[in-house]
């Protein structure tokens, strides 16, 4: 159940399916372009000049196999025979012709005699009144100009409109970029003019959608990411399909998860590090190995921002994994790392869509590396040798993971580090080591 707070915003229509008129009497559909494809503010049948994406258009393409010719009258209204061409009330379409790459381009002349083939394309400017309230003819004819065929056609203009209304939360507004979180629910509407168009919900993707043969429902995108390679190509869409043409209200929509986690420039430009401490002695003290702080984005499967997708009521989580992976040979290192780690695990919500990892291993007492051998101190004997191991991670790795409320779990960092002696040199009847840590950053 969606709350009162919800943003709005509307779907886009379109054309599907050309119309191809030969010998037979042709009844279509063509939308009413009264949607915003290049976001210049209105409706596009009032723009100037059609947009460049512009997708409210029916395509006629006149072809005959025994043609040479065909004439092509004007669009009337049925009742009365006035023009139907224009805007206003008492209008319905307006045509253009098409250039050799399809697109629309000067007003399309009727009432002409044209070669085949010819095509134009079709844009609606007022909702007809009934079913089938304007029409033209059209002729085919052979070189010799004598008449083939031609019963006419007859259409619709429908008004098509539609609303997607998903709840606010963290993340962007649904209408900013079309993404929306796994698992998300969202209500859609749909209304049609005139009376007697019954639509059909569908979707390209994985989704369970409650009523697709109603005016309205509610969407649920599943666990199944869209694919890079459909971003923006996969929409939901309510559909009708008359005459063997179609129209819908549609919107791209995105499902998207935390799946990559974005480390700073300089960390990848430099993903690989090396920090090593002083010479070390065996006296009583403390020392410090290494401190630093990365904060990874969190990123969706097309390596943008996970926060630029629509979050609905859901939140995006975190959690590592380096308490159960770090170890050290030396019994007291792995007795103080388990009283003094601190780690993030389980999930804890991340409003920001941010990974804070802060590496730092500061102040340790010495004492957990040193041995006393009849009042000497003297490192244990694991350190005493160059490559001997004070922590690593055992083999594996340290990995952060991302999920949406704990669905979806994701390793979006697979990094690697190890603490150990590089060198040594006597000193004062024993010997001082410097210890070097190692580090790497991986992401996925």
């Amino acid at each position: 159940q969606l709350s009162a707070c919800v943003e709005t915003s509307n779907l886009y229509s379109r054309d599907i399916t050309a119309v191809t008129p030969r010998c037979n009497p042709v009844l279509f559909i063509v939308s009413l372009n009264n949607d915003d494809d290049d976001g210049r503010g209105g409706a596009d049948f009032n723009q100037a000049r059609l947009p460049a994406n512009e997708d409210n258009l029916r395509t006629f393409t006149f072809n005959h196999p025994g043609a040479a010719k065909v004439f092509i009258g004007e669009p009337v209204l049925v009742r009365g025979g006035t023009s139907a061409v224009g805007k206003g009330a008492n209008k319905r379409v307006r045509a253009y012709s098409v250039n050799a790459a399809g697109a629309p381009g000067r007003a399309f002349g009727f009432n002409q005699v044209y070669n085949t083939p010819v095509t134009f394309v079709m844009e609606g400017t007022h909702v007809s009144g009934g079913r089938n309230d304007f029409g033209f003819e059209y002729d085919y004819r052979n070189a010799q100009d004598q008449h083939i065929c031609g019963p006419g056609a007859q259409g619709t203009v429908v008004d098509a409109r539609g609303t997607i209304s998903v709840e606010k939360g963290h993340g962007t507004n649904f209408s900013v970029n079309r993404k929306l979180l796994i698992d998300s629910t969202v209500s859609a509407t749909s209304t049609w003019a005139p009376a007697g168009f019954n639509p059909t919900w569908q979707y390209d993707g994985t989704s369970t959608i409650a009523t697709p043969n109603a005016l309205n429902t509610t969407f649920t995108s599943q666990q199944t990411l869209t694919p890079v390679a459909n971003k923006d190509a996969h929409h939901l869409a309510a559909r009708v399909t008359d005459s063997g043409m179609s129209i819908d209200v549609h919107t791209p929509l995105n499902i998207t998860a935390p799946v990559h986690a974005e480390a700073p420039p300089a960390w990848q430009t430099r993903p690989v590090r090396t920090v090593t401490t002083p010479w070390l002695n065996a006296n009583p003290g403390n020392i410090s190995l290494f401190s630093s702080r990365i904060v990874y984005e969190l990123q969706d499967q097309f390596h943008e921002d996970i926060k630029d997708s629509a979050w609905e009521n859901h939140e995006v989580q975190i959690q590592e994994n380096i308490g159960l992976v770090l170890t050290s040979p030396i019994p007291a290192v792995n007795a103080w790392m388990g009283a003094n780690l601190n780690w993030t695990r389980p999930w804890v919500n991340k409003p920001n869509a941010r990974i804070n990892d802060n590496l730092n291993a500061l102040q340790i007492p010495n004492n957990i590396i040193v041995v006393n051998n009849a009042g000497r101190l003297s490192f244990v004997p694991g350190l005493q040798a160059v490559g001997g191991v004070l922590m690593n991670l055992g083999g594996g790795t340290h990995q952060w993971e991302a999920s949406v409320d704990g669905a979806l779990p994701t390793v979006v960092t697979r990094n690697t580090f190890t603490v150990a002696t590089s060198a040594t040199r006597p000193r004062g009847g024993g010997i001082e080591i410097p210890l070097t840590s190692p580090s790497a950053v991986v992401t996925p």
